[in-house]
């Protein structure tokens, strides 16, 4: 034991005295950062607690070798804003805002909504982390996302090639996707069930359920993509017809799923976190090695992240369905969090103002990483699990929504 003890003291002090990447992080052990601004730019880290148990340490030590440990997201929301490098830290800087330190150490991900200027150093130092950056538009649509280098496991990526020439395999596992994405929303209008309805909507979300279940058993037969495409399309617009119930303000608009443009408030905060979700998600699969553009549910496309657009359905319902008719019903978002514009196809299009932003990233930050139910971690475990899947040829799972 006192053998035991002495190297897990000597290896704490090597940790915080001689390890490059996480002695920032260890040496603010006592401090819990939350910085956030009205102007813009948001930080958010939880506390990183030092080691006892020998257990701890052993996890410690291992999350350091592969270079992780408890970082934050940083969201910068700015048409003016910039961000520059000063040594092995990051420094932005906008109109009438104090300069803000961003140490890129403690950055697990970059969220940049708007024209925020970025110098080639900042750049090269945000390369050299291989920080995840993700591009959107104010109206919260996707621009572009910053890859790293490959995957260096080419049996991985051979298997996950292989795949898609066995048809059965790819609509097995889409199979499963899509049952998965049907319980979950059952499970939810199940929930919106327990409210106080009246006789007219309780029937309304009965027949929605009946709906879906049949939509269950149909996709167990699907002998097509195409049909199991369509299987999972009708389902959703059943579980849509119903979602507006679980709405309480009677500001909040929602009639149906619209997107490109969003015509509702409640959409447009769908849309915005569905892209967020989507990004981590895409992260996630990319951490464990694999291609982000072969799946399986969702047709293959120049460019696309389709494994990514199979892997998130599972977490639409439990992530950001909940949280949107949370964030409305707990009067976290307000009518004035929204703005309108004209659309290019003509239609009024609603989205999220600024201010709607910043609460909306807060929120899907919090319940990303909520203690009783880490989503974050939940995401890493299912993209480690459709590895497994991919290397020992088992079945995927995916997460329910209980």
């Amino acid at each position: 034991m006192a053998i035991r003890a002495f190297w897990c003291t000597a290896l704490r002090w090597w940790l915080v005295h001689r390890g490059t990447k996480i002695r920032p992080a260890l040496r603010d052990y006592d401090k819990e950062r939350k910085y956030t601004s009205e102007k813009g730019v948001y930080f958010f880290c939880k506390k990183v607690c030092m080691c006892s148990q020998f257990e701890s340490v052993q996890k410690l030590f291992s999350n350091y070798k592969r270079g992780k440990f408890d970082m934050s997201d940083i969201c910068i929301l700015s048409n003016h804003g910039a961000l520059k490098c000063s040594g092995e830290h990051l420094l932005y800087s906008a109109y009438e805002v104090p300069q803000i330190k961003i140490l890129p150490v403690q950055t697990q991900h970059f969220i940049i909504i708007g024209d925020v200027a970025m110098s080639g150093e900042a750049m090269r130092l945000i390369m050299k982390h291989e920080i995840p950056v993700v591009y959107m538009t104010r109206s919260g649509q996707f621009v572009s996302r910053i890859m790293y280098s490959e995957s260096k496991n080419i049996l991985l990526r051979r298997k996950q090639y292989a795949l898609l020439e066995d048809s059965g395999k790819v609509m097995q596992i889409a199979r499963i996707i899509v049952i998965g994405k049907l319980k979950n929303q059952i499970a939810f209008m199940q929930r919106i069930k327990r409210n106080s309805l009246s006789s007219a909507d309780n029937e309304e979300v009965d027949n929605a359920i009946a709906a879906v279940k049949l939509a269950e058993k149909e996709a167990k037969k699907a002998l097509s993509l195409e049909k199991l495409r369509g299987i999972e399309g009708n389902a959703a617009k059943k579980y849509f017809s119903v979602f507006g119930k679980n709405i309480l303000p009677e500001w909040a608009v929602f009639e149906k799923r619209s997107r490109n443009p969003p015509e509702t408030n409640v959409n447009a905060v769908l849309g915005f976190l569905y892209t967020l979700l989507t990004h981590y998600v895409a992260t996630a699969i990319e951490a464990q090695g694999l291609d982000t553009m072969v799946g399986n549910l969702h047709n293959q496309s120049y460019g696309d992240d389709v494994l990514a657009f199979d892997l998130v359905e599972e977490f639409r319902v439990p992530v950001v369905d909940s949280l949107v008719c949370k964030m409305f019903n707990k009067n976290i978002l307000a009518l004035n969090d929204f703005r309108t514009e004209k659309h290019k196809s003509g239609k009024t299009a609603v989205y999220l103002s600024d201010s709607g932003i910043k609460k909306a990233f807060k929120a899907f930050d919090e319940k990303l990483r909520d203690e009783k139910k880490p989503y974050l971690e939940l995401i890493m475990s299912q993209a480690r699990s459709y590895k497994q899947m991919i290397m020992d040829g088992g079945e995927y799972i995916p997460y329910r929504f209980k």
